[in-house]
């Protein structure tokens, strides 16, 4: 079973509790997503289905759980969409074969994104990575 990581250097804040206006989210929102898709293409990995993905956010202090899980949610909505291209923006994160899990620890600002897949790869399957 392969396992992949990608660190992304940035700054995941808890927006439930940021008060700004909504076009200053987006925005904020979408460089973070362009900030995981320029990492997922320079690594390129090649992740079959079913996967585990793990999300994990360092900063100076910890988010409580539901805050810290809203705060992953564009960078959730980009993962699932590299893993199962052609879907909706937001919908592939739903798909039952893809398990999320986070966490977070105290240090410099940043995400991993860690996946391993669940389930052993056939041959046919590695000869399209």
């Amino acid at each position: 079973m392969a396992k992949f990581e990608l660190k992304v250097p940035m700054r995941l804040l808890s927006e439930a509790n940021i008060h700004q206006h909504w076009r200053k989210k987006h925005e904020r929102n979408k460089k973070q997503q362009a900030a995981v898709r320029l990492t997922w293409l320079s690594k390129r990995p090649c992740v079959s289905l079913p996967c585990k993905v793990s999300l994990t956010r360092s900063g100076p202090r910890k988010l409580d759980y539901d805050n810290l899980v809203y705060a992953f949610k564009a960078i959730r909505d980009e993962v699932a969409g590299l893993l199962i291209p052609g879907r909706k923006d937001g919908q592939a994160d739903s798909d039952e074969r893809i398990e999320w899990i986070y966490s977070q620890e105290i240090g410099l600002y940043g995400i991993c994104i860690e996946i391993e897949e669940t389930k052993l790869r056939d041959e046919h399957h590695m000869e399209d990575c």
